[in-house]
């Protein structure tokens, strides 16, 4: 959680591998929109295609 340029290349690696996975639902926890973290969001989002659920 301290690091955002760890959790964005584990973001977009694990993205990677649940696609080819053929993986329906991801639990994902969310990270303060501040700097790199505004693009881990964004991609976060993106990939949900919006469709994002609060718990």
């Amino acid at each position: 959680r301290k690091n955002p340029k760890e959790i964005a290349a584990k973001l977009f690696f694990l993205l990677r591998k649940f696609d080819k996975m053929n993986v329906d639902i991801i639990l994902a926890e969310g990270i303060e929109e501040i700097g790199i973290g505004s693009a881990i969001m964004n991609r976060m989002k993106k990939a949900a295609g919006f469709d994002i659920e609060k718990v």
